[in-house]
């Protein structure tokens, strides 16, 4: 198997920081309110490692890898994002807690349509096989 080139390996590291992202803004919430949100924050963290292993699979040139990121991760994931700020609009952030959360979301925002746009360039398609 070959290395992956450049432009996959790019997609794969902007990947990794957005779920990263989504780990720290998963621990920032747990810790605002650990007896409630714990359980919750241990299934999201089952969910991440099988995000890693899913972006992981783009090393290996799986298209099926590439269009399930894409649609679940740069599709639903993003929108559940940035969906409630476009539909109910955005406060400022009222305390640094707050702030740092609005950076580690727009980081992960901005890694997510990185990573979706860096995984369809012409370098990249062409090292993705179909199916």
């Amino acid at each position: 198997m070959p290395k992956a080139p450049e432009a996959v390996r790019t997609p794969i590291l902007l990947w990794l920081i957005a779920i990263g992202a989504g780990v720290l803004e998963t621990l920032l919430n747990v810790l605002s309110s650990p007896q409630d949100l714990l359980p919750a924050g241990a299934v999201r963290m089952l969910v991440y490692a099988a995000l890693v292993a899913l972006v992981l699979q783009l090393r290996h040139g799986r298209n099926w890898a590439r269009t399930t990121l894409a649609v679940l991760l740069g599709g639903v994931g993003l929108l559940s994002m940035v969906g409630p700020a476009l539909v109910g609009g955005m406060e400022l952030p009222a305390g640094p807690a707050d702030w740092v959360f609005l950076v580690v979301r727009s980081a992960h925002v901005l890694a997510v349509v990185g990573a979706v746009i860096a995984m369809f360039r012409p370098a990249a398609n062409r090292f993705f096989s179909p199916a």
